[in-house]
């Protein structure tokens, strides 16, 4: 599987291509970062990310975050190892294994 290269900005990257690991990663990042009703032709997909982050309910957060990595292709395995929640902010940050590969993915 292989996509366009994104920055952490989620920019293209010059074009580059992201290899398989990396594209996966990528997907989980994109499904993660969607807020509910930001998309017009699919109002439900995405998390409501200001009510999570403004009840501070980590296993609210955990069971979204299975939510929306467990539709992206290409992912076989996944564990959460770390959730931390801002509720001043609304900042949530995940740290997740996926395929075996780190990630920290803020929201």
């Amino acid at each position: 599987m292989r996509d366009f290269q994104l920055n952490a900005d989620g920019d293209l990257v010059d074009g580059n291509l992201a290899e398989d690991d990396e594209s996966i990663a990528q997907s989980c990042k994109i499904a993660l970062q969607a807020w509910k009703g930001e998309s017009p032709l699919q109002p439900n997909r995405g998390a409501d990310w200001h009510r999570l982050a403004a009840h501070a309910r980590e296993q609210d957060v955990v069971s979204a975050v299975i939510a929306a990595i467990s539709r992206v292709r290409g992912v076989s395995t996944f564990g959460i190892t770390g959730v931390r929640i801002d509720p001043t902010t609304r900042v949530v940050s995940v740290d997740v294994q996926i395929n075996g590969t780190g990630q920290t993915i803020d929201v």
